[in-house]
C-alpha cells in the first residue's frame, strides 16, 4: 500500500508527528539547526518532499529549527565606541542604547562596560547596550578668596614733630596695632623697642595671638626709638620714631 507524504514543514514538531502518524508513516528527526524564520521546535525540512507517494509505514526524515543562531557578546571594554560598534556588528549583534557617564580613568568616547556582559550567549540580532565614558569629572572650583595678610599699623600719639609733650618734648608714644589673619594658625607676636635706636633691645610684648584677633600695644620712650615687630621669630617690620 502506498500513501501521499503530507506537508509538515512550518508545523510544530508535535503537530507534524501527529499528521505523519495519521497518514500511516513513521518519522525520525534527522537533525536540528539554527533558523531565523521559524521558532525553536518547528519543522523546517522534510524528506521525502511533500506530495511524494511512498510505501505506507515508510520513514520521513525531519529537520527541526533551533531558532535564530546564537552568538557571544564580544569584549568591548576600554575600546573606542566606533570599534565597539564594529565588533558587535561583526558578531551578528545590534548596537542598543548608548549611555554616557563620567569616568576618572577611561578616556572620553571609550566603552566602560556592555550589557549584557562579554561572553553572554544571545540570539543573533539581539541588541547590546553600551556605557561610554564622558571623561573625568571637572567640578568647578569655588571662587578664590583674597588671601588675608598680617596687618601691622603704627599710630603716633606723642612725638616732638606732631604732638609734643609739654613736660617732655622728646617723649614718644606710639600705639602698635597687629591683626592676625583669620585663615592662619595662632602666631607668636613679639614687639621689641630700642631706645636709642642703635642700642640694646627691650621686649615690650611677647605673646601668642589667635587667628582673627587684633592686639594694640603702646610703646613709649623719652627719646628716639626703634620699634620692631616679629612674627614667629621672623622680623616683619621695623620703624624709627
Amino acid at each position: 500500500k502506498e500513501v501521499w507524504v503530507p506537508q509538515v514543514v512550518g508545523l510544530p514538531l508535535l503537530e507534524a508527528q501527529a499528521r505523519l502518524l495519521e497518514t500511516g508513516l513513521r518519522f525520525r528527526i534527522e537533525r536540528q539547526e539554527p533558523n531565523r524564520e521559524f521558532p525553536p521546535g518547528y519543522v523546517i525540512g522534510q524528506s521525502p518532499a511533500p506530495g511524494s507517494k511512498i510505501r505506507a509505514d515508510a520513514e520521513v526524515s525531519l529537520v527541526v529549527s533551533q531558532g535564530p543562531p546564537l552568538v557571544r557578546v564580544p569584549q568591548v571594554k576600554e575600546m573606542s565606541l566606533e570599534r565597539a560598534k564594529e565588533l558587535l556588528l561583526q558578531a551578528g549583534l545590534q548596537v542598543g542604547r548608548i549611555e554616557e557617564r563620567e569616568h576618572e580613568s577611561i578616556p572620553q568616547g571609550y566603552v566602560i562596560d556592555s550589557s549584557p556582559p562579554p561572553n553572554t550567549t544571545l540570539e543573533e540580532g539581539s541588541p547590546v547596550d553600551l556605557l561610554v565614558s564622558k571623561g573625568p569629572s571637572h567640578s568647578p572650583s569655588p571662587p578664590s578668596q583674597p588671601e588675608e595678610q598680617l596687618a601691622v599699623a603704627f599710630a603716633v600719639l606723642t612725638s616732638p614733630d606732631t604732638q609734643p609733650d609739654p613736660d617732655n618734648p622728646e617723649r614718644r608714644v606710639v600705639n602698635v596695632s597687629i591683626t592676625i589673619p583669620s585663615t592662619s594658625a595662632a602666631q607668636q607676636i613679639s614687639i621689641i623697642k630700642s631706645s636709642p635706636p642703635d642700642q640694646g633691645e627691650e621686649p615690650v610684648f611677647v605673646q601668642w595671638v589667635e587667628p582673627g584677633q587684633t592686639i594694640v600695644q603702646q610703646v613709649e620712650s623719652d627719646g628716639p626709638m626703634k620699634v620692631k615687630v616679629y612674627v614667629d621669630g621672623a622680623l616683619q617690620v621695623a620703624k624709627t620714631f
